[in-house]
């Protein structure tokens, strides 16, 4: 992506020269794109409406809901309750009790393979075996998908 001549307007410029304009906004400590148009006077327009919009309180931006991963973590074991056999069930607690005591308190959104690398290397450090550690990260894996299939509510407007 590259900067153009005005502040906060940013452009994808494809082969034949076409550009597609994006507007950058600071919502709290993150930084969101907006589709503006193939234009960058529409992009010029889109920046004075979303800083006229935010001014009077009605921007109608996402801004993120602060999810931590614990309450995806409570959800996701009620809906495997309903799916799993009761023998599974007291392994599966034991691996979300490391889970959780690692992600407990991390925003779902702010998982990423970095983290995980770390939750490895913390468990490696704690004398886990690889095959243990890869049992936890399916399990982790797949609650975050679920979530995503769920469509588990990441933003709500401002």
């Amino acid at each position: 992506m590259k900067k153009s001549k005005h502040p906060n307007i940013y452009y994808y410029e494809k082969k034949g020269g076409a550009r597609t304009y994006y507007v950058r906004v600071q919502i709290g400590g993150d930084r969101r794109y907006i589709l503006a148009g193939s234009r960058e006077k529409d992009a010029l327009q889109k920046l004075i409406q979303i800083q006229n919009a935010k001014a009077d309180g009605k921007a109608g931006i996402v801004r993120p809901i602060v999810v931590p991963y614990k309450n995806l973590a409570k959800e996701y074991l009620e809906y495997y309750r309903t799916k799993a056999k009761p023998r599974n069930w007291a392994r599966v607690d034991s691996i979300f009790k490391h889970l959780l005591s690692f992600f407990g308190e991390i925003e779902i959104r702010k998982i990423t393979a970095w983290t995980v690398e770390n939750y490895i290397r913390d468990r490696k450090k704690a004398g886990v075996t690889n095959r243990t550690i890869n049992v936890e990260l399916d399990y982790l894996r797949a609650s975050l998908n679920k979530a995503v299939e769920w469509s588990s509510p990441v933003s709500t407007p401002i």
